[in-house]
């Protein structure tokens, strides 16, 4: 076969030679009349006609019955189809055996270096992307240790500037998809007034095709290029991570000393100094307000709540500043990465719904903030959700037999038990087991994992791409539709988010989280502790949480009906961690409640006033002896 070359920037372009032809005799048997006949035709080899041309002519030269035209025709392309292979085997058997082919410094030998060479570099599955580690140990350890130690702003800078690269990748997909958009828009426009003159409906449908096409090409084109920088930045950021290590630890051992823990102090002093001197334009303080809390009758414990006024997804994008003229991330992101690989870790609760093959709404948005960095530790979005995917049919399915089952032994009864756990709790687990054991932490099982993978499918979701204009090949779905039901969640991982290191998406009815009569005991709530009752077992020290169980101000979303609801939410929170009093006996936790942007400061206002009613606030007490 001929080998097109992708790009001949890359790879070099390689003619195989089509061996000389030759004649083979082709035997078809069959019967007419009750007689036996076997018909001979010389056939050159290899075929590159049309079997069904020649099928026809040979039927009307030897007069054979119309019946015999499908067999004929089947018989006739197998057989040139297999000695076509087999004269291909055989001219390459001769020369391999020839010895010729391969010697050391041919032509051919060259070539074939150079392919290989060009396929290892652009496409993921021929590469040898292993996991660089140093005297067996994990990469997550590496990085803890590396994160801890002295290097620690020049790893964030590399992670910046890797950031920067993709962001410009993404910003061009997006210039180039509304530069073709408006193109096409144009040509249809201009298309459409010629119709009954110089065009037709045909042609308006040709044209629209063509279109289709045209934004099936240009998605696959940069759904590829970001792809390969990104695998490609992942490769080296590991390699540097574990060469820093090396040198770090040589000259530890032979100094005599160790790894710095921390950074110096004048380097803080230095940042502190630096940070200073934003140049960035001014922005309106967020409504926010802190409060702290004790829970429990005998053994008191103590926890940190605040109420916060924003969008969900601000704590998941990066926001840069200017010192001295240089683009730098913000300080928030200096701590997120110091605890990906420890026992503090911060989750955010996004309320979806439950149709997993679909991307709107926040889910959309949520996507393309996640494409806009390279996720160095664990796979990418798209492969997350496929896995989710995986796993919700398994659990729907077996839902499905669960609910036959117990119908047929319970069909007396008349009471249906409400659900106390999500369904698919445990993908929360096979998400967080634990592969590389970190380097601190009580439990290894309570950390998220840093896996590698080689070959992910391509990005089923671009930046500020819509997924109502997906094509099928860059955006490729499920044939089959996979949905939660309202309370199931599932949890993606992530170390390019800003101030998130896990994202638990609960599965809504949007009907009924508007509506005025949501109890306690709705799916929605249960799935609210379940996410709690997850992070608490896997040492989630900061999750955020919307407070109304929306991420937008809808028209009915009166001021009473925000009091009531928020009062639900706050009653409910303080009811899962009265029942779990074992969360939070060695540190204190943080519960973020996140209300939408747009509410009046006077309806906050109302929040603040109304969470100290329902928990117990910490007070402070006068114990100083007065002066008599």
């Amino acid at each position: 076969n001929k080998i097109a070359p992708f790009s001949s920037r890359v790879f070099p372009s390689w003619s195989y030679k089509t061996p000389c032809t030759m004649d083979q005799e082709f035997r078809y048997q069959y019967r007419s009349n009750g007689t036996a006949y076997c018909l001979r035709v010389p056939v050159k080899i290899p075929f590159k006609g049309d079997a069904r041309e020649l099928t026809l002519r040979l039927m009307q030269a030897h007069n054979l019955p119309c019946y015999l035209e499908d067999d004929l025709g089947s018989q006739l392309r197998r057989f040139a189809r297999e000695n076509t292979q087999k004269m291909v085997d055989s001219r390459a058997e001769e020369k391999l055996h020839g010895g010729s082919l391969f010697e050391k410094g041919s032509e051919t030998e060259r070539t074939i270096q150079q392919w290989v060479d060009g396929f290892s570099e652009n496409y993921v599955c021929f590469s040898n992307l292993k996991e660089p580690t140093d005297d067996g140990i994990a990469f997550s350890e590496i990085y803890h240790k590396l994160i801890h130690s002295s290097s620690l702003s020049t790893l964030l800078q590399l992670e910046h500037t890797y950031a920067m690269a993709v962001s410009e990748v993404c910003k061009g997909w997006k210039n180039a998809r509304a530069m073709m958009q408006e193109k096409h828009d144009s040509e249809l426009a201009a298309a459409i007034k010629e119709v009954g003159t110089t065009k037709s409906e045909s042609d308006i449908g040709l044209l629209t095709r063509q279109h289709t096409h045209d934004i099936e090409a240009c998605e696959e084109r940069w759904s590829h290029e970001l792809n390969q920088l990104q695998e490609s930045q992942k490769k080296g950021y590991r390699e540097w991570v574990t060469k820093s290590y090396q040198e770090m630890s040589s000259l530890s051992s032979k100094g005599g000393g160790h790894l710095a823990s921390v950074p110096t102090r004048r380097s803080l002093q230095d940042s502190e100094r630096d940070y200073e001197d934003f140049s960035t334009p001014s922005e309106a303080q967020p409504l926010e307000e802190s409060f702290t809390i004790h829970l429990g009758a005998q053994k008191k414990t103590m926890h940190n709540l605040r109420i916060l006024c924003g969008n969900a997804l601000d704590l998941c994008r990066h926001k840069t500043t200017s010192v001295r003229g240089v683009v730098t991330p913000q300080p928030e992101r200096l701590q997120t990465s110091m605890l990906l690989y420890s026992d503090k870790l911060s989750a955010l609760v996004i309320m979806e719904d439950g149709r997993l093959n679909s991307l709107r709404g926040i889910k959309e948005a949520f996507a393309g903030v996640c494409h806009q960095s390279t996720d160095f530790h664990f796979p990418d979005i798209a492969v997350q959700l496929r896995r989710v995917q995986e796993f919700a049919q398994l659990a729907n399915q077996e839902k499905k037999e669960q609910k036959f089952t117990s119908s047929l032994s319970s069909q007396s009864s008349e009471t249906v038990p409400i659900r106390s756990e999500s369904p698919i709790n445990d993908l929360e687990r096979s998400l967080t087991a634990s592969t590389d054991a970190p380097p601190t932490g009580p439990a290894p099982s309570s950390q998220p994992v840093s896996q590698d993978y080689l070959s992910p499918p391509p990005l089923t979701h671009g930046p500020g791409y819509s997924s109502s204009n997906s094509s099928g090949r860059s955006s490729p779905q499920p044939e089959t539709s996979v949905h939660l039901e309202p309370g199931d969640f599932y949890i993606t991982r992530h170390s390019n988010l800003s101030q998130v290191h896990i994202v638990m998406h609960l599965a809504t009815d949007p009907a009924a989280v508007l509506s005025p009569a949501l109890r306690a005991r709705h799916p929605v709530m249960v799935g609210l502790k379940n996410c709690l009752r997850a992070a608490a077992r896997h040492d989630v020290h900061h999750i955020t949480l919307p407070l109304l169980l929306v991420h937008d101000m809808q028209p009915e979303m009166t001021i009473t009906w925000c009091l009531k609801r928020s009062e639900l939410v706050f009653k409910c929170i303080k009811g899962f961690m009265l029942e779990n009093s074992s969360w939070g006996e060695a540190d204190s936790r943080t519960i973020q409640f996140l209300v939408p942007s747009g509410i009046s400061s006077e309806l906050f206002e109302e929040f603040c006033e109304m969470l100290p009613r329902v928990f117990r606030m910490a007070t402070t007490k006068n114990i100083t002896s007065s002066k008599r």
